[in-house]
């Protein structure tokens, strides 16, 4: 008897992952039809040990192809900068001028440089409910390239426009992102500069 529950379990679990292997490559060939993702949000970031969250907004920007530049800014309640120029992460404190610029792609820069790249080859999604227009897509890492992620929450509207990301990394604690607004903006010059 248990055997036969256990049989269903792993066909049930099968099938959400078509299910979410399906919504995933929607939400991945809708992406790829955008040059610049522009991404407003609101990020709440729970620490461990601390009891209430640090909230900051602000928008992401990232190029959709090779170097794959990728800006993020940081509004309030700090004026901050992190820019990818697809060599090298420059963060930039506009409050204390302060710059400060190493090679490679910082914690922040790897979450949203995914995007450009396959993700089912470093997440396994599955698809974990459709609920009031609203699918939500667990993401599982294959391997360890984000050592510090258990996984990962997408949360969709039937357009398959991102509303949310949850992003659970237990020695750091829980990030959770609402997405305030997503778009394919124009490329201009000022977009991928530290001002």
């Amino acid at each position: 008897m248990r055997f036969k529950y256990m049989v269903l379990l792993n066909i049930f679990l099968i099938s959400l992952t078509f299910a979410a292997d399906d919504v995933v490559n929607k939400f991945l060939s809708k992406l790829k039809h955008m040059s610049i993702v522009k991404i407003d949000f609101e990020q709440r970031f729970y620490p461990v040990g601390y009891t209430s969250p640090i909230i900051s907004y602000g928008d992401a920007y990232i190029e959709n192809k090779p170097p794959f530049k990728i800006k993020i800014t940081y509004k309030k309640p700090n004026q901050f900068v992190i820019l990818y120029n697809g060599k090298n992460t420059t963060l930039y404190n506009k409050s204390s001028a302060y710059t400060y610029t190493s090679k490679g792609k910082n914690e922040e820069i790897k979450g949203l440089s995914v995007l450009n790249e396959n993700i089912e080859d470093i997440f396994r999604p599955i698809l974990t409910s459709y609920q009031d227009g609203y699918y939500e897509v667990l993401f599982i890492p294959r391997a360890k390239p984000f050592k510090d992620i258990d996984y990962v929450i997408l949360k969709l509207d039937k357009t398959l426009t991102p509303k949310s990301f949850y992003v659970y990394m237990p020695k750091k604690g829980v990030l959770y992102i609402k997405v305030l607004g997503f778009y394919n903006e124009k490329l201009n010059e000022g977009i991928f500069k530290l001002n």
